[in-house]
């Protein structure tokens, strides 16, 4: 019996060694390095992402546009950007069939229909607020640079009938254009990506 006794304290000698020594061993090595690859990105590091560049030529400048902003129904967002090359942006943005960013071109012809048409109704001479207290309306606000005038106009309320008519002569030149997606705008926010990209648009203002 007491030859047992010594078998099993001197086993049980041996096992505690090699566990001390398996501890030992796990608290000095250390982890390996991890791998990142384009597949595995590191979280630490910005992700670099191919954006769409908008052609927009860097000597072009803003023409003309036209925005309606939300109010607290279902009315149309969206805003429309007209630059002096011709060439056209249109974010969709809220209750409007073509939602998202979107391109096109006009011709100088067009341009100069515009032209025509805001020196009819005297644009230049108008006030540059038609507003209200009301906050649960709509506003149309307007932009035109012509020979180094520039306005802007904000019509909430009470605008002139002529004003209103500029607005929609200014909708409906580009009810039958051919429209180019540019960017895919999804549960009525752009994507941080495409607000970057769209930055890009609003730098040549």
């Amino acid at each position: 019996m007491k030859t047992i006794f010594i078998f099993l304290f001197f086993v049980a000698g041996i096992l505690n060694i090699g566990c001390k020594a398996t501890k030992q061993q796990t608290e000095t090595v250390p982890d390996p390095e991890p791998v990142y690859s384009e597949q595995t990105p590191n979280p630490e590091q910005p992700i670099k992402i191919s954006i769409p560049k908008l052609h927009i030529p860097e000597n072009d400048s803003l023409f003309a546009s036209i925005e309606r902003t939300p109010c607290y129904g279902r009315c149309p967002t969206y805003k429309i950007s007209i630059y002096k090359s011709g060439y056209v942006i249109y974010e969709g943005i809220r209750f409007v069939d073509r939602l998202g960013t979107y391109s096109t071109h006009i011709s100088e012809k067009q341009i100069k229909a515009i032209i025509s048409k805001a020196g009819e109704i005297g644009y230049f001479d108008l006030n540059e607020i038609y507003d209200s207290p009301v906050t649960d309306l709509p506003s149309t606000i307007t932009y035109l640079s012509v020979k180094g005038q520039k306005k802007t106009i904000k019509n909430r309320v009470r605008g002139p009938e002529t004003l209103k008519e500029y607005e929609k002569y200014f909708d409906a030149l580009f009810e039958v254009v051919e429209w180019k997606k540019v960017f895919q705008r999804q549960n009525h926010g752009l994507r941080s990506v495409n607000r970057e990209c769209l930055r890009c648009v609003h730098n040549h203002q």
